[in-house]
Parts: C-alpha cells; structure tokens; sequence
C-alpha cells in the first residue's frame, strides 16, 4: 500500500502581522487605562473607599489581558 503524504502551505506572514498589530493595540490602550486610573487617584483624593476599590479592581482585571 502506497503511503500518500498531503502537504499543506501556510503563510504566516499574514498572521503574524495581525497578531503583532493587536498586541501593540492592546498594549496602547492598556496604557490609556492606567494613565486614566492615575489621573482619577491624583485628581479625587478625597473619594470613599468604595469609589476606589472599584476604580483598582478595573485596573487590575485588564493587567493579565497584556501579560
């Protein structure tokens, strides 16, 4: 019995250009989310803790998305 092997081209140019163009992106906009939740503790000190337990947990929920 003859063995038939099925090769199969794919180019990863392609998509290593999008996987890169989504980290950087990614990237981009996390640095956008921590600049805003350093503005927020700098600008309103004097919030409850309530306010800023939440503004942290929402930062930190996205730190393992860019890691």
């Amino acid at each position: 019995m003859a063995s038939t092997t099925l090769y199969i081209y794919i180019s990863l140019d392609e998509t290593i250009c999008a996987l890169e163009i989504g980290s950087l992106f990614s990237a981009f906009l996390f640095g956008i989310v921590t600049l805003q939740t350093y503005n927020y503790y700098y600008t309103f000190r004097d919030d409850g803790w309530k306010n800023k337990t939440l503004v942290s947990f929402s930062d930190s929920a996205l730190s393992p998305q860019i890691s």
